[in-house]
């Protein structure tokens, strides 16, 4: 962990590959999608448990007291609690992946069947739209791919389809509204004083786009920025390869 000014507060050896983290209930849990494992951790970095979630769990949200766990090699989702129990496992036809989450439920993209499903905190499944399964986009047809990252905000969905290199916007109904262009590899997306910005690892880029899915502009920092996230002032990037931690200023929402 750090601290705003960047300075280096705690570190936790949890041993394999964490890649994912999100936090909750006053905790930070790390996922390890190489083991199917989740490492529950207090806010001084002190290891407090170790659980089991999933053959290869690839997304992890946080709400209503559970940790959501997507394994698109089984077809679940998982609904854990606090203590690393599992509570509900849900069938979800196809390959869920990608998770995002609303106030009021989590949700779940599927590339195989081209559908996002809702899910409330009580398990229970709410909805299930479909998505476009090919675009026209300048004078050519799109067949979006695999979804690797899924984000909401208050007046969208987006999901990133990284191996294309598009980002697809859709209303919180699941309504089509536009794809827009971001550089090709893995990617990371965060919500940016009403702006969609886009971590693109393999091109050291930043791609900022507006509301309403209309490309802004695609900012060259270097390095390998392999996530990004936003603290309410300044947006944050982890570079894989100056294995730093990047603050973003904003300047006229230019980066």
């Amino acid at each position: 962990s750090h601290g705003l000014d960047g300075q280096r507060l705690d570190t936790a050896d949890v041993g394999g590959s964490p890649g994912t983290l999100v936090t909750g209930a006053g905790f930070i849990w790390a996922l390890d999608d190489e083991d199917g494992s989740v490492t529950q951790l207090d806010p001084s970095a002190n290891i407090l448990r170790k659980f089991q979630v999933g053959v290869e769990p690839l997304g992890m949200e946080f709400l209503g007291d559970h940790l959501w766990i997507t394994d698109p090699e089984r077809g679940s989702v998982s609904q854990i609690s606090l203590q690393g129990g599992l509570t509900t496992q849900l069938e979800i036809a196809g390959s869920p992946g990608a998770i995002t989450r609303t106030p009021e439920q989590v949700l779940v993209v599927d590339g195989e069947f081209q559908t996002v499903t809702g899910i409330d905190p009580g398990g229970e499944v709410v909805g299930t739209f479909k998505y476009p399964a090919e675009i026209e986009l300048d004078g050519f047809s799109y067949v979006p791919g695999v979804p690797t990252a899924f984000l909401s905000t208050p007046n969208a969905l987006w999901i990133a389809f990284s191996n294309l290199g598009q980002v697809m916007r859709l209303t919180p109904a699941g309504t089509y509204t536009g794809l827009a262009r971001i550089p090709t590899g893995l990617v990371s997306m965060a919500w940016v004083d009403d702006e969609l910005w886009v971590a693109s690892t393999d091109a050291g880029s930043i791609t900022r786009i507006s509301s309403d899915g209309t490309l802004l502009e695609t900012h060259s920092i270097g390095g390998s920025p392999a996530a990004i996230t936003y603290d309410g002032e300044n947006a944050w990037v982890v570079d894989d390869q100056k294995n730093g931690l990047i603050m973003l200023l904003q300047t006229d929402s230019t980066p």
